[in-house]
């Protein structure tokens, strides 16, 4: 197979020169090699309490450069019950053109506000919303994000 003749970092293979089945083993290789590398953190921080374990915070994040999609984090469950009441959401590289625009999703059902994020970090009072129950599948969509540039690295944190 000849190697790329160009230093772009350019994986293109011409059709016309590779067997379609190679082509389709080779994506799904390539795309199994992205989801690892960028897998993402999702991290749940517990504290103990007299009643037992009580978590105190929940963290959510997408590396890299952000896009408008459903699912942009790991799922998440919790072993328990948790009210959260605050959202922040984190970016290391702020939009440009528009805002980022996240909701969380806890048992299949929009949870809380939408939360915008026009700079490096805004927190939202979410203190009024339900609690999350214990074991609910907990998930992040990204539903706007900058226009001229969308945005990096986000980390949503329930507090």
């Amino acid at each position: 197979m000849p190697s790329s003749a160009n230093s772009t970092g350019n994986l293109e293979i011409p059709q016309a020169n590779v067997d379609g089945g190679f082509l389709q083993v080779l994506n799904d290789r390539l795309r199994r090699i992205g989801t690892k590398l960028a897998t993402v953190t999702t991290t749940t921080t517990t504290t103990t309490s007299s009643s037992g374990n009580a978590i105190s915070q929940a963290t959510l994040a997408v590396p890299g450069t952000l896009g408008v999609q459903s699912d942009a984090a790991p799922s998440l469950t919790l072993p328990s019950a948790f009210q959260p009441s605050q959202a922040v959401v984190l970016l290391k590289t702020a939009p440009i053109g528009a805002s980022v625009v996240v909701q969380l999703f806890v048992g299949g059902a929009a949870w809380g506000p939408q939360l915008t994020a026009s700079g490096l970090s805004v927190t939202t009072d979410v203190s009024s919303y339900p609690a999350i129950s214990a074991n609910a599948l907990i998930r992040l969509d990204i539903i706007g994000c900058g226009t001229t540039f969308p945005g990096a690295d986000l980390t949503l944190e329930l507090r």
